[in-house]
């Protein structure tokens, strides 16, 4: 029971962290705008680069990770 409730707690934390940090590294971003083919590595870049974002796709990562049933 208590593997159930860590995994429930751990799956609740690091969704909501994940949100958070996506949310405010998207939004220190500001909006991108692709005029061209050419220019969505570097809209790419720019994005992957920040480290907000980044924590935040890890935090998703474990979130998703953790909901998956084996």
């Amino acid at each position: 029971m208590t593997e159930v409730a860590f995994a429930l707690t751990s799956a609740i934390i690091f969704g909501a962290i994940g949100d958070i940090l996506l949310s405010k590294g998207m939004q220190a971003r500001g909006e991108i705008s692709v005029h061209r083919l050419s220019d969505i590595p570097h809209a790419v870049k720019q994005i992957f680069t920040n480290p907000t974002v980044l924590f935040g796709v890890l935090s998703m990562a474990v979130f998703f990770g953790s909901t998956w049933r084996r």
